[in-house]
């Protein structure tokens, strides 16, 4: 994904937070860009139960995966796993990913762990409780949640769900 776009992506209004689908959207994007999921593999079997919030030696906050035992990272040592499967906190900006990824689990459904519930077809206030019905996010939904992203923000390009997983390596080689 050319920065260009990813930039475009990110400031868009398919990534507020200030929605049901926006929110859902922005925690997706984060979720595939610092934790480097694979494209569409597992995305449906996610569970709210597969995340943590931990702290690191100086006092950052970030949200990993409870099990990071997948195909794509046999092999690989701790330290590696450390620095590719991290969602650091961003302290001052907007669009922390942890704020967000936070808010997102705040109003899922207490009575699924399924971790892509459906948005609640109701308009939503910050008060609400809970944005999102007991019910999982389709299967092919998922598998073309860029695709939808894309045409909705406007890019100049149409990008798969595995397009993020490539950015996200190719970002963080330059970065560590």
């Amino acid at each position: 994904m050319s920065s260009d776009d990813f930039n475009k992506l990110y400031t868009s209004n398919v990534l507020s937070t200030s929605d049901s689908v926006g929110l859902q959207s922005n925690v997706f994007v984060d979720i595939m860009m610092y934790l480097c999921n694979r494209g569409g593999v597992n995305l449906r079997d996610m569970k709210k139960s597969d995340f943590q919030i931990l702290t690191d030696s100086a006092g950052l906050r970030y949200v990993s995966v409870v099990d990071k035992q997948t195909k794509n990272h046999q092999g690989q040592d701790d330290d590696d796993l450390c620095q590719l499967d991290r969602m650091y906190q961003l302290p001052g900006n907007q669009k922390c990913p942890v704020l967000s990824f936070e808010k997102y689990t705040a109003k899922l459904s207490s009575e699924v762990d399924c971790f892509w519930q459906k948005s609640a077809i109701k308009t939503v206030t910050e008060e609400t409780v809970c944005w999102y019905e007991k019910v999982p996010v389709g299967k092919n939904t998922l598998a073309t949640k860029m695709k939808t992203l894309s045409v909705e923000a406007n890019l100049s390009a149409i990008y798969t769900n595995h397009c993020l997983r490539a950015t996200c390596i190719t970002a963080k080689r330059r970065w560590f």
